[in-house]
């Protein structure tokens, strides 16, 4: 059966699963649709990397992290994708069309519109939930809003199969009306096998294992809504019990570095087998979610399989679902985000853990992760779903 995985981001940027299960996905012949940033002035339409034939579409790099910017840049990929994507189904007619729904989600249109004429079925792995997503740094108000929410609502329901990363979802009213197609698969994650570490990778695991305080490592997207300035801001009122290692990219990443922080280290990001090599190297790892959307609570956040696989136990400022999930497996430490100001005490009372309760959290991570974000399994149950 032929099929073809609709991403934005995909090989050789390194922090995406969906590369993981494009390439390690047995049974079927796999055609991927990717997004080729042209910043350089360069564009290769195809090309094949072991039994993959990727076709690209270009799009122009946004220059900042202005709003402008970021909508210039969606706007030419979805452009080129419109002129491109009926010619890969041309070439290919593929039967299933798999969308990895990162942001943004409305990459899928023409493969909706076109889905009457090439008569395949459409799978949606919901990544990011938008409008909500966007409107992180937009008020959650308007026509705008109302726009994107009816886009993303005939996306779901021309699609043939929906499947959410959390249960939460399911009692959303958007997916309750789709209640026959909608699956819950969250994201697996492949092990980390010890390989040799990058110099960059290197440096930062000879760092973390002379430091003589519990080490917190954080991993992925520096940005608002994660409650990072706060928790650096805690870390170093505890600079004597913690220090806090930021791997990572982002918006707030440089606004972070300014203030300057004695106990806070930032490092760039590597990639996802890399990460998890450093992490099991923290003590603890940190997870923040800022959000007054009920249903943003309950997205698992990726790095939480990370974390799992990493046996290093969480410390989360969140509320809602994800902090639920972290008690009832007792695989970390929850702060209510109501509670932030009293985060500070918060730390002094993690430094106080008797290593037996740590060790326990440490199993019931691997238990967890086995259950819940097995890579082998996800595959089986993606292989499963796109049979079906």
């Amino acid at each position: 059966m032929k099929v073809l995985f609709f991403t934005p981001k995909f090989h050789p940027e390194p922090n995406y699963y969906i590369n993981d299960v494009v390439f390690d996905i047995e049974g079927f012949n796999k055609i991927v649709v990717t997004g080729s940033n042209i910043k350089s002035g360069k564009y290769q339409f195809s090309k094949r990397i072991n039994d993959v034939k990727i076709y690209y579409v270009p799009y122009f790099l946004r220059s900042g992290n202005s709003l402008l910017s970021l909508f210039f840049e969606y706007l030419s990929f979805l452009i080129f994708s419109i002129i491109l994507i009926p010619i890969f189904l041309i070439l290919e007619r593929p039967k299933i069309i798999f969308h990895y729904g990162i942001t943004p989600p409305v990459y899928s249109l023409p493969f909706i519109i076109l889905k009457p004429i090439f008569r395949y079925k459409f799978i949606y792995w919901v990544q990011d939930i938008w409008p909500e997503f966007i409107f992180t740094r937009l008020r959650s108000s308007g026509l705008l809003y109302n726009f994107i929410f009816a886009v993303m609502n005939f996306i779901y329901e021309f699609s043939d199969k929906l499947i959410v990363i959390s249960e939460g979802f399911k009692d959303d009213e958007r997916f309750k009306k789709f209640d026959q197609k909608v699956l819950c698969l969250a994201q697996g994650m492949k092990k980390s096998h010890g390989k040799n570490l990058s110099s960059k990778a290197q440096h930062i695991a000879e760092n973390l294992k002379k430091e003589n305080k519990l080490k917190v490592v954080f991993a992925g997207n520096i940005s608002n809504g994660m409650y990072l300035e706060e928790f650096c801001e805690s870390i170093e009122s505890n600079s004597d019990k913690f220090v806090f290692y930021i791997i990572g990219d982002g918006p707030l990443k440089q606004y972070l570095e300014d203030k300057r922080f004695n106990s806070v280290k930032f490092y760039d990001l590597l990639p996802r087998n890399e990460i998890g090599q450093i992490v099991k190297l923290a003590d603890f790892s940190f997870l923040g979610r800022q959000t007054n959307s009920n249903l943003v609570k309950s997205i698992i956040p990726s790095k939480l399989a990370l974390y799992l696989e990493s046996n290093a136990p969480i410390i989360a400022i969140a509320s809602g679902y994800v902090s639920n999930f972290i008690n009832e497996h007792r695989i970390g430490f929850t702060l209510d985000d109501k509670d932030i100001n009293n985060l500070s005490d918060f730390l002094k009372i993690l430094a106080l853990k008797e290593s037996s309760e740590i060790e326990n959290i440490k199993s019931n991570q691997n238990k967890v992760f086995e259950k819940k974000f097995n890579h082998k399994k996800t595959l089986e149950n993606l292989a499963r779903i796109i049979s079906e």
